[in-house]
């Protein structure tokens, strides 16, 4: 162990450029590997912790792309109670709303909380675990809830809060000055992050809506005895339906719950966002893959290394030979020694993480990537870091104790041009990597800047929104909505239900005469105020206060609507374009209309918007809308004052992180490769320093040496850049193909990533090359070959 340690640190001694540069390559790669395996993890066991989460599935209804999983109550009923093969059987209210809550009449120490109505049979099929209450009376009144022991600690500390009561108002169906008092039937256990279950509080559905046929907000979950079934199961379900249920609509479908997050984005359901987070396995693949690459590309670095490090270490280990060593105690001791710069390496990596969670880039991740929970992770990383340690040792011990004695004291010996030429392709192998991930960053930089620039049909500029959301009093509208008409800055003040441009993408959905639109209910001024054309028609009379409503051309065409056509009670005065509200992953050519409601849809002006008239500072208006609301806080919680640009960035967040995320590897890649390459061009120079004397004594200019030495790498990079092409536009291209609307693939991106990584690289070459050619002739012919 001694001699192990000591030669240890002499090979930092020695060579302590070489070692640190190395160290910080692993350290990069390992962290890297940390957080994706860290992420991947938390993505392939989404909702993998429900005991038997294999049999469990979601119910749809439908065809090819036109299924969907909002069903109305009478329809979904007997679908779940269809076959005797469904072991249990759920559903819920899909649409999660924001509760305000209290424990007392005094209306002080207020919560917020994510509320859902649910029936007994969904805390069954997602085994909620109780801690405390009991459930059996749950569906008997829409009055009793369950809440999470988070919440049940935090409202009334170390009480049981089972028995308890809390008045609690919480969706559209139960707004007004008077809140209802609930009764906490049970409390149970929280669920982890990785769960489509949330932590809130769960209402009992009892006999909500259970005779309404015009809305089709429920989605419905059974747990099977068996996987085989399934089909069965389906076709009992499609018996089971109604007459006036058409073809199509009769049709069911079981979707398993497994592979509902990574599909939540691009399948074909009617997902409202409300229940289900999503993911993105293309993404997750790709980090994986990037992760596998990086760390390639670093075992790779630290091979080139220790071949660059070979002419001393030769002697070194001859030497010892000589003097008795033998051959495998020579061989195991340097395979120690890379064992533990690889260890040391994992250990800064561990810290490098830490210092990327203060400094806040974690938050580029989807889940926490602190060391306290991912102990098996860091575990892993720890034995795959020994692994590499030991793989990429074999070889230089081999090679450095295989030279023969009698050369190896003489100090006669380089790199075979065999062994040369696989270290070509090891290095060539980088330049790939290095190419494919710099192509595909650039194209998400390119895709996230036409989200966030492209014409969405209404202007977004200088639009300040205050998202009030539900209040206890309903006056509360009026008075900040006269607020912020007094603002002297203040061109148009407008409002909608439901945000525009919201990540969720939900907006109210009606259904009548077989026709089916988007309805965004709104005040008459957000035309003028948004700048949205009229194609046909007029826009709302400033003093329209219900009756009225405007259909983009979508609409028009599917349901041939026409001017003064009625629908639903309502007078179609105008058509607008198709505007884009939704995210570029969902086309806007769906039937949506904008109407001003009834009295009661005027109590809905849950966000508010303030067109600012040109010149007028948007921080200023900012601060006056924060003071002109400041009397209004929901419990616990600042009511948000943003601008619509930055309402349309969030629409973005998880892209514009990815963008950002997918940046910070491409640098790191690039960073390893050139690692590499200077690794490489070291070892070169090392065994080449002879020929640059005798090359400089007959004439040789220091340029054409740098030259020499740049038109080698300059031709593996050009070889490297035909392979890579290839690869990354397939990338691309399927990466692309999750957007409606998208960026061509322009050719121009590759020429730039071919040419930021050639300037990068012969750079390196250069500024290594042009040392050692400017050193005196005559000193490097005196050093033995």
């Amino acid at each position: 162990m001694r001699t192990f340690l000591q030669n240890l640190f002499s090979v930092f001694r020695l060579y302590s450029w070489a070692t640190i540069l190395n160290i910080v390559g692993l350290s990069v790669a390992f962290a890297v590997m940390y957080v994706i395996v860290r992420q991947s993890w938390y993505e392939f066991s989404f909702d993998k912790h429900y005991p038997e989460h294999e049999l469990i599935y979601r119910v749809e209804y439908g065809s090819g792309k036109s299924r969907s999983d909002n069903f109305e109550r009478p329809r979904l009923s007997p679908r779940l109670s269809a076959s005797p093969h469904v072991k249990e059987s759920g559903m819920c209210y899909m649409f999660a709303s924001d509760a305000s809550i209290y424990t007392s009449d005094s209306f002080t120490n207020g919560y917020a909380a994510k509320a859902l109505r649910i029936n007994k049979g969904y805390t069954d099929i997602f085994s909620f675990k109780w801690v405390s209450g009991n459930v059996s009376r749950f569906d008997l009144s829409d009055k009793n809830i369950i809440i999470p022991a988070s919440m049940a600690k935090k409202i009334f500390g170390t009480a049981d809060a089972a028995g308890k009561q809390m008045k609690m108002q919480f969706d559209i169906y139960n707004l007004g000055d008077v809140y209802d008092d609930y009764n906490i039937v049970a409390v149970y256990e929280d669920f982890p992050e990785n769960s489509t279950i949330f932590n809130g509080v769960y209402v009992s559905l009892a006999n909500f809506m259970e005779d309404v046929w015009y809305n089709a907000g429920f989605r419905g979950y059974v747990k099977v005895n068996k996987k085989e079934n399934v089909k069965i199961i389906e076709d009992a379900m499609t018996l089971s339906c109604i007459s006036n249920e058409s073809k199509d609509d009769r049709n069911t479908k079981l979707f398993p719950m497994d592979d509902i997050y990574f599909h939540s984005r691009t399948d074909s359901t009617h997902d409202m966002g409300t229940l289900t987070k999503r993911g993105d396995i293309r993404f997750t693949w790709l980090l994986l893959s990037f992760a596998l690459l990086v760390i390639s590309v670093a075992m790779i670095n630290f091979s080139n290394f220790s071949m660059a490090l070979a002419p001393g270490r030769i002697k070194s280990f001859n030497t010892q030979k000589v003097l008795g060593a033998s051959l495998w105690a020579l061989r195991f001791q340097y395979l120690m020694e890379c064992v533990a710069i690889s260890f040391i390496a994992f250990l800064i990596s561990l810290l490098i993480v830490q210092i990327a969670i203060i400094c806040g880039i974690s938050k580029l991740f989807i889940i926490d990537v602190s060391l306290g929970g991912g102990a098996s992770i860091v575990a892993f990383c720890a034995i795959v870091a020994i692994i590499i340690g030991l793989v990429v040792g074999i070889y230089p011990a081999v090679y450095m104790t295989s030279v023969p004695a009698a050369i190896a004291l003489k100090g006669s010996f380089r790199l075979s041009p065999k062994g040369l030429y696989f270290r070509n392709l090891l290095i060539g192998f980088q330049f790939i990597v290095a190419f494919v991930f710099l192509i595909i960053c650039l194209f998400f930089y390119l895709q996230n800047r036409y989200m966030l620039t492209a014409p969405l049909g209404f202007d977004k500029d200088r639009t300040v929104v205050v998202r009030v959301g539900y209040t206890p009093r309903s006056e509360i509208y009026s008075s900040i909505e006269n607020g912020l008409k007094n603002y002297a800055g203040a061109e148009y003040v407008f409002a909608t239900d439901n945000l525009l441009l919201n990540a969720s993408g939900i907006y109210q959905g009606w259904g009548r005469e077989g026709k089916f639109l988007s309805v965004i209910e709104v005040t008459p001024d957000i035309i003028p105020g948004l700048g949205i054309e009229i194609t046909e028609g007029r826009a709302f009379n400033p003093d329209e206060v219900s009756g009225k409503m405007l259909v983009n051309e979508s609409a028009r065409r599917k349901y041939e609507f026409k001017l003064g056509d009625w629908w639903n009670g309502y007078e179609i005065i105008g058509f607008i374009p198709d505007i884009k509200i939704h995210s570029f992953y969902k086309s806007c050519d769906t039937p949506l209309t904008l109407l001003v409601g009834d009295e009661a849809g005027m109590d809905r002006r849950f966000n508010m918007y303030m067109k600012l008239k040109p010149g007028v500072k948007e921080k200023d208006a900012i601060a006056y809308c924060k003071k002109v609301i400041e009397p209004f806080e929901l419990p616990e919680e600042k009511i948000p004052v943003l601008m619509l640009e930055d309402v349309a960035e969030d629409l973005y967040e998880e892209d514009i992180n990815r963008m950002i995320l997918f940046s910070l590897f491409c640098g790191l890649s690039m960073f390893i490769a050139v690692m590499g390459v200077f690794g490489l061009i070291m070892f070169e120079l090392q065994s080449r320093r002879k020929e640059i004397g005798i090359r400089k004594i007959n004439g040789a200019t220091v340029l054409s040496v740098v030259a020499l030495f740049n038109k080698t790498y300059i031709r593996i990079m050009l070889i490297c850049f035909v392979i890579s092409v290839p690869v990354a536009w397939y990338f691309v291209q399927r990466w692309l193909e999750a957007y409606v609307y998208r960026i061509p693939l322009y050719w121009w991106v590759f020429a730039v990533a071919f040419f930021i990584l050639l300037v990068v690289v012969s750079a390196t070459v250069s500024l290594q090359c042009w040392h050692t050619a400017n050193e005196n002739p005559v000193k490097s012919l005196k050093m033995n070959e």
